[in-house]
């Protein structure tokens, strides 16, 4: 079985593409190469390997956000917020879906938020998503691509929800703004 970061990083591999470079009025990281943007990585060897993408991911994003701590689908959805559109912004989401002080410290209480956590608020947090994307300054064209990479997290978490520990009747992830 998969364990939660590689099912994370599957998909974000998949989200994020090939290669790129589409310019400032688009992409404010530059050239980018499986998601890692050069601009926001200025000291590593330039193109990263995958060997090299993933030890960024898992440090960079899945471990300094602790996704390592959260159930698995609230990881998953915690990293692929924090790396489009950022960190700070996913913490706070998930918190506020969850109910608790939204501070962006995934603490003891995050966590143990997290654990009790329903479908209803993993749907809700992955469409507060589409709120922290309507700040950046390319969201004119790109939008329409990341709120439908919104909803192919969802259901991304639903396709694997038995791994997940997903089984209830209750388990359908929804996005709700």
């Amino acid at each position: 079985m998969r364990d939660a970061f590689e099912l994370a990083l599957a998909f974000t591999l998949e989200a994020e593409g090939g290669p790129s470079n589409y310019g400032s009025d688009q992409d404010l990281g530059g050239p980018t190469v499986y998601g890692i943007a050069a601009v926001y990585h200025p000291g590593i060897p330039w193109p990263p390997t995958l060997a090299a993408a993933t030890e960024i991911y898992q440090r960079e994003y899945w471990l300094a956000n602790k996704c390592d701590l959260l159930p698995a689908a609230w990881g998953i959805a915690l990293f692929e917020h924090a790396v489009n559109p950022g960190a700070a912004s996913a913490r706070r989401s998930m918190q506020m879906a969850l109910g608790v002080t939204a501070d962006g410290a995934i603490g003891p209480k995050t966590i143990a938020a997290a654990e009790r956590g329903t479908s209803w608020q993993l749907g809700h947090f992955i469409g507060l998503r589409c709120n922290a994307w309507r700040s950046s300054p390319v969201v004119a064209v790109n939008f329409v691509g990341w709120a439908s990479r919104a909803a192919r997290l969802a259901a991304y978490i639903e396709r694997h929800a038995p791994i997940l520990g997903l089984t209830g009747p209750d388990d359908a992830v929804i996005i709700r703004t």
